[in-house]
């Protein structure tokens, strides 16, 4: 009776649908691609099942992250993560090897724990840190402070100079901080919180894009990329970079599988747009994919009938979208009278090194050099290797410019190319990879070259798992998220020895500083300590560190009115002038003492082409005689404020 219930099943189904919709091969992946559901969620079925499936991995892990007592900073941690990423890769090769439907679900599966694993390691990392990696310093000290202010408002501004619109991508930032305010985060938890959801989020969401230009199966070695081109301290760049490769293939240069519908142009537009405003860098790059984009139309004509209405389109409605960040910027600076662009001007040796990784031995440059190799010998042949090369010709292309323009005194972060190119070198060699293995079954037994395959793909896997444990765990400014002290002054539980507390903590100088100001509003502060305006919506006379100053905050000539005002005598006219300049009125003075009496101001500047420097502007406590300031001293800091 079974058998014959079966049968009926079995039979009304192929007269609903066509055979394809039921096909189980490996190759098909139908089923994968949720071709038999309901037609108005269609286009939802195939992005469900990998998010569902790494979320489901994802909560497990972080939950034992969160409950686990052990300490981060053990040498046991990248011990015990390498034989759970051992397991997990054995796991994912079993699967690559079976029958049937566990096959057909094997890239969902292959990715669900990819990102399940990339996000539980950064939590377990982080284990007992309120901070994210980095602390409070280097990439850390730009994005904490604009969480904090976009936490109390909606609007796209500045997280520094008070009345200015953002200058630094918002869109992340201000995701996190409005997340913050609706869940009453601290903003620097909240982005410790963000970057572990963007190690889980960057090869799962990698996969949905690139799974519509390449095999499902492909597609899911090449989310896996990830984890080979990791950028544990700029969690918005890392997303940006993984995410930008397989869009602009397909949005501008009109790659796709044949049997996967082209989206609406406002669609390709809107995601083009969210990439700009999550980081923009990468798009100088592209402006030169773009200038080489009739070689890839010579070579393969375009399947699109009118291809550069539909680019065009594309990249102008993008723009729109993303006008609500760039245009204020742009107006701002335009309005500024001694605007100063001053973050490129951060310069070292590094900088004048090209990314040629291709020889240097390790398992990411043996994918590089293969996928260079590979692009250069179908590029005549296959549309994606063009298309693929063009971006790699346009990061070196990218390159030249960057060198130029850096000798003549106009750096533009050179770079910051290394790791685009690095991606699209890695993607491709993992295409060599397949295209390899499909030539290999070509010749000889299908299960024997599979066998063959999942062996040296697992042995390939697991070290480059492995070599993302250990830049994540030897990562030396992971110890910052440890080291530095929480923001009532205590030491994190698995601090390093050499951490100490300040004397005052920022929560009080926080405390202080909105204690002793009168006026209405956020206050603005010149302070030589930059801690607690990190960590809270207060604004500054100037930024603490150059290169993160907004080019129409005018910083060269803010700090030039600040040395000004420290020669002034009259203690009334230095009220007056810290009043009212065509800058901002300072409300609060949080300076350090001096040893001789003087009280000291210290920022961080540019020395083109030597780094940083540290300016010093010194102050005296005569200049605060008059009645116009409240002062008091906190531990060697000395706080004045308006009264």
């Amino acid at each position: 009776m079974l058998k014959s219930l079966t049968r009926r099943v079995s039979a009304t189904l192929r007269k609903r649908l066509p055979d394809s919709r039921l096909d189980r091969s490996p190759d098909g992946y139908r089923r994968a691609r949720g071709e038999g559901g309901p037609k108005k969620y269609r286009p939802w079925l195939p992005a469900l099942r990998p998010v569902l499936l790494a979320v489901g991995v994802f909560a497990v892990a972080y939950a034992a992250t969160v409950l686990a007592d052990y300490n981060p900073r053990s040498p046991l941690l990248p011990v015990a993560t390498k034989a759970v990423l051992a397991v997990l890769i054995a796991a994912v090769a079993a699967m690559w090897l079976a029958r049937g439907r566990l096959q057909a679900w094997a890239p969902d599966l292959t990715v669900a724990l990819g990102a399940a694993f990339s996000g539980a390691l950064i939590a377990a990392s982080l284990h007992g840190s309120v901070y994210m990696i980095g602390g409070l310093n280097v990439d850390a000290a730009l994005r904490t402070p604009a969480v904090a202010q976009f936490s109390e408002t909606w609007g796209l501004v500045d997280f520094t100079y008070r009345g200015l619109p953002a200058f630094y991508p918002p869109l992340m930032t201000w995701s996190v901080g409005r997340a913050a305010a609706l869940f009453d985060l601290a903003p620097y938890s909240a982005l410790k919180f963000a970057s572990i959801v963007v190690a889980f989020a960057v090869p799962l969401l990698s996969y949905l894009l690139w799974r519509r230009l390449v095999h499902p199966a492909l597609a899911a070695l090449v989310a896996l990329a990830a984890l080979a081109v990791p950028n544990f301290l700029q969690p918005d760049a890392w997303l940006s970079l993984f995410l930008v490769v397989p869009w602009w293939l397909e949005a501008v240069y009109g790659l796709r599988r044949p049997e996967v519908r082209a989206l609406p142009v406002w669609a390709y537009a809107l995601i083009g747009a969210a990439l700009f405003c999550t980081y923009y860098y990468f798009f100088f790059i592209l402006a030169l994919a773009l200038v080489l984009l009739p070689v890839l139309d010579r070579l393969h004509p375009p399947l699109d009938p009118r291809p550069w209405r539909r680019r065009l389109g594309v990249l102008g409605i993008a723009a729109a979208f993303a006008a609500v960040y760039w245009l204020p910027l742009l107006l701002s600076i335009l309005g500024a009278r001694e605007p100063a662009s001053l973050q490129n001007l951060w310069f070292t040796k590094k900088h004048t090194e090209l990314a040629v990784d291709v020889f240097d031995g390790s398992v990411v440059g043996f994918l590089m050099l293969g996928g260079l190799v590979h692009l250069t010998w179908t590029f005549r042949r296959q549309r994606l290797s063009t298309g693929l090369l063009l971006l790699v010709a346009a990061g070196y292309a990218w390159y030249g410019l960057a060198f130029f323009l850096a000798a003549a005194g106009k750096p533009v972060l050179a770079f910051r190319t290394e790791q685009f190119v690095e991606l699209t070198l890695v993607i491709a060699g993992i295409r060599a990879a397949w295209a390899l293995v499909g030539e290999l079954s070509a010749r000889w037994e299908r299960r024997d070259v599979e066998r063959v395959a999942a062996v040296v793909g697992t042995a390939l896997t697991f070290v480059l798992g492995q070599q993302y444990v250990d830049d994540l765990l030897a990562n030396p400014y992971l110890d910052k998220a440890h080291a530095t002290a929480r923001p009532d002054g205590s030491l994190q539980p698995y601090a390093p020895r050499t951490a100490t507390a300040p004397n005052v903590s920022a929560a009080r100088m926080v405390e202080l500083v909105r204690g002793m100001h009168r006026g209405s509003g956020p206050p603005v502060v010149l302070s030589t300590r930059d801690d607690f305006l990190k960590i809270t919506p207060i604004y500054a006379f100037n930024q603490w560190q150059a290169i993160y100053a907004h080019p129409a905050g005018e910083f060269p000539a803010r700090l030039e009115f600040t040395r000004h005002l420290a020669r002034v005598r009259d203690p009334r006219r230095f009220a007056a002038l810290a009043r009212g300049n065509r800058f901002d009125s300072i409300d609060v003075f949080v300076l350090e003492a001096a040893a001789g009496g003087g009280l000291i101001y210290e920022v961080s500047t540019v020395k083109f082409p030597y780094g940083s420097d540290t300016t010093r502007v010194s102050f005296s406590r005569e200049h605060f005689d008059s009645p116009m300031w409240h002062k008091t001293q906190a531990g060697r800091w000395f706080v004045a404020a308006r009264r």
